[in-house]
């Protein structure tokens, strides 16, 4: 993959970078992991923050992903439960009465080494 689809100068320019509902779809999953280690800095604790669902398996998918290359792509990564990285969601949780793995959202975290 060629560098050509990231504007001149934002290469390894951004020490935040957030996500929502962006890891629906395992088959974007590579592409946006190469697009996030293009675009964060290299600098350590450059930090880049997902919120999603579960949806049946791909947060955790995009998560092995991301351990998988955490060696040589100098990343770590962290993912937090609804209520570690929300804990002021406790009291609408208890009145879900739907399918809480499409609707409560995880954080990943995943930070530059």
């Amino acid at each position: 993959m060629t560098d050509d689809y990231i504007p001149a100068g934002w290469q390894h320019s951004f020490d935040l970078l957030f996500g929502a509902d962006c890891l629906f779809h395992r088959e974007t999953h590579r592409g946006l992991l190469c697009t996030l280690d293009r675009l964060l800095s290299r600098t350590p604790g450059a930090v880049c923050l997902f919120v999603a669902p579960p949806r049946s398996g791909s947060l955790l998918a995009f998560h092995d992903l991301v351990a998988q290359h955490s060696t040589d792509l100098h990343l770590s990564c962290l993912r937090l439960e609804p209520l570690e990285a929300f804990p002021t969601i406790a009291p609408v949780m208890q009145y879900l009465n739907t399918d809480t793995d499409r609707l409560v959202p995880h954080l990943i975290l995943i930070q530059r080494t």
